[in-house]
């Protein structure tokens, strides 16, 4: 809506484009996050927004027996082990359902509270109607005025409930997947499917589907202790061929037109080689791990077993199913329900109906007249918009007001604390400790009454750009309160993007002049993603981490970037103070990347590419480089094995083995 001009933002210094009324259907995860987007955006809208039912995010609110983590659907895809979401706004991590719903809460309050006055929210809605109303939209409604920032009662509850009509300018439906069909209790409902009986010593249950709900509850009712995370790493964490293999078979299933999963994971089962001796042993772990006091029958569309092992759901949920099947670990039929309950006396209670939910017509409900008409022809044409699980926007999209258009008229005061995207706490610690030894050892040699900058630019990729990320705060010396930490910039900007391109080290030659080293930085593109040089810095050093060994991290083998800079008259730091700085940097990698060191705690270095050896040679220094800067003849600091720095909090151990490089 920002890029195409629907929405108009708020710039600094500027007046303010015309607002619009903005109108958001849906509560829960979406409608949230796209309205925090809005304001972390500073769009000029009047925001109000409609849920269906008595407070924000329900289907989650009070769920403690669903888990959610943001990316165990990827696995064993890179990155799939790590449990935040990674995003910008409205981040969060792996928990119950419950908690999630927490965490969003709180972002969310953050959010609302910067324009409450220009959020609206009606909760309880009922008879909502949309309807054309020629160049705006129209939207009546009976519901409940609410506090935007939480969903809690207002003082004048009683005058807050209304009905109401109302034009506005967009409209955006974020219903969600809608509720379960059939009259089937939710999947977002608490139940006991994964704690034992306590009343009979053995239950059989039914359960009906065939996507992603009903083979996780297949699951839960079979495996004891089931969690998806725990169960994957139960399984695979030790059989590194099997995972080798899996990588393969998971990347063959995403193509436009997958191989039968079925059939691979046959083949592999009952292959001769050590992959197969694996997936066997996979097999019989489980078999260990089924539960004695459960029975379970699944209800199939199909007959052949082999038939729900399509790609509409998840690939590790079919992996673990097949697993089952091979342990006969339950009973697939196609029997009518009736005839399954009769045959099994199964009660009500041990009924669980998992046939989707009412997508399209939840549309239909709160359309009206056109726009109904228009929904019913675009859902019969067949031409739906697939979903995608890579980020959509540029580094640092949300750390700044307006397009992206817009960016390049910011002034310097917005440009120096921008473009932030997520940052793990205990990389940021992690970083800290190696710029504060570095700055320990520079500030002796530095005069005291100048200021000396220390700090770590780390590497990653967001939506396939290749970004350097500000890793923690500036350690040094007479440091400003500017929190800069998170914060992205182009792999190619600057010093630092010169260090990162030539996999050598970088810095100011002795005695060159301020205005010269400012030239220069304009030429290298710093102002694109940050605020001007300052105009007394005089010496700056950009030293880089180094993947040494012929397989690395793709797509480049720079781990991340030591930045210095200093604004002392004369300042430069030579051969011998720099082989001290590089020794340092050396012996924080060897460390790190040690693999007693790989998990700390429920700490751990998440890798979130994949590995490659297609290494294309260096480029040398930029020729609008050259009068300024210098590659010090010094080797950067390395590691001979795939690193990266990405440290986390999680409970989710890997299970990938030695990746096979592209």
């Amino acid at each position: 809506m920002i890029e195409c001009g629907l929405v108009l933002c708020a710039l600094p210094g500027k007046e303010p484009p015309k607002k619009r009324k903005l109108a958001i259907v849906g509560g829960g995860f979406a409608g949230l996050t796209f309205a925090a987007g809005l304001i972390a955006k500073r769009a000029n809208v009047d925001i109000t927004i409609f849920e269906q039912r008595d407070v924000l995010l329900p289907l989650q609110h009070g769920s403690d027996t669903r888990w959610l983590h943001p990316q165990i659907y990827n696995w064993p895809g890179p990155g799939s082990e790590v449990t935040a979401a990674m995003l910008p706004i409205m981040n969060w991590t792996a928990a119950r359902a419950s908690d999630v719903a927490a965490q969003l809460l709180s972002e969310w309050k953050n959010f609302a509270s910067r324009q409450s006055e220009r959020t609206r929210l009606f909760c309880n809605t009922r008879h909502l109607q949309i309807r054309d109303a020629g160049s705006t939209l129209q939207i009546e409604w009976i519901g409940e005025r609410r506090d935007p920032r939480d969903g809690g009662i207002l003082n004048d509850a009683q005058k807050s409930a209304l009905g109401a009509s109302e034009t506005f300018d967009c409209i955006v439906l974020a219903v969600g997947f809608g509720i379960e069909r059939d009259d089937a209790t939710s999947y977002w409902r608490n139940e006991e499917f994964g704690q034992p009986s306590l009343n009979q010593p053995r239950k059989t249950y039914l359960i009906s589907g065939q996507g992603d709900g009903a083979l996780i509850d297949l699951l839960r009712l079979r495996v004891s202790y089931f969690r998806q995370d725990r169960i994957l790493d139960q399984l695979f964490s030790r059989k590194q061929i099997l995972m080798n293999v899996i990588e393969k078979l998971y990347s063959r299933q995403r193509a436009k037109r997958p191989p039968s999963l079925f059939n691979e994971l046959e083949k592999l089962y009952h292959a001769t080689d050590p992959s197969g001796t694996e997936l066997n042993e996979a097999c019989n772990d489980l078999r260990l791990r089924l539960r004695r006091d459960t029975e379970v029958v699944l209800h199939m569309r199909q007959r052949s077993f082999a038939a729900i092992f399509g790609p509409g759901t998840s690939f590790q949920n079919r992996l673990l199913v097949y697993l089952l099947f091979k342990c006969g670990g339950f009973f697939p039929t196609d029997v009518a329900i009736p005839q399954i309950v009769a045959q099994h006396s199964i009660p009500d209670d041990c009924i669980v109906i998992r046939h989707g939910t009412y997508r399209e017509e939840q549309f239909q409900k709160i359309l009206s007249g056109k726009l109904v008409q228009e929904f019913n022809r675009r859902t019969a044409s067949g031409r739906t918009l697939s979903l995608t699980d890579t980020a959509k926007w540029s580094g640092g999209y949300f750390g700044f007001p307006g397009s992206s258009k817009q960016a390049r008229r910011l002034p310097d005061v917005q440009r120096k604390t921008w473009r932030k995207e997520y940052l793990p706490s205990p990389t940021n610690l992690v970083v800290s400790a190696l710029c504060s030894g570095i700055a320990g050892l520079l500030v002796e040699s530095h005069p005291k009454n100048h200021r000396l900058r220390v700090t770590v630019h780390r590497a990653i990729v967001i939506h396939g750009q290749e970004l350097l990320q500000q890793a923690c705060e500036y350690q040094g010396l007479l440091l400003e309160g500017e929190r800069a930490a998170g914060r992205t910039f182009p792999a190619d900007n600057a010093t630092i993007g010169v260090a990162y391109k030539c996999r050598q080290i970088v810095r100011s030659r002795k005695r060159v002049k301020n205005l010269s080293l400012r030239q220069t930085m304009q030429k290298l593109r710093l102002n694109d993603a940050s605020s001007e040089m300052r105009r007394d810095v005089g010496f700056v050093l950009a030293i880089p981490m180094i993947e040494s060994g012929q397989v690395y991290t793709a797509p480049s083998p720079v781990v991340g970037v030591i930045y210095v800079d200093s604004n002392a008259p004369g300042y430069y730091i030579d051969d011998t103070k720099l082989a001290a700085v590089v020794s340092i940097a050396q012996r924080f990698l060897e460390s790190l990347a040690a693999p007693r060191v790989e998990q700390l705690g429920h700490v751990r270095n998440f890798p979130l590419s994949e590995l490659t050896r297609r290494n294309k040679s260096a480029p040398k220094l930029p020729t609008a480089a050259r009068i300024t800067l210098e590659l010090a003849p010094l080797l950067p600091p390395s590691t001979n094995v795939p690193f990266q720095l990405n440290y986390d909090v999680s409970e989710f151990v890997p299970t990938r083995g030695t990746p096979e490089v592209m």
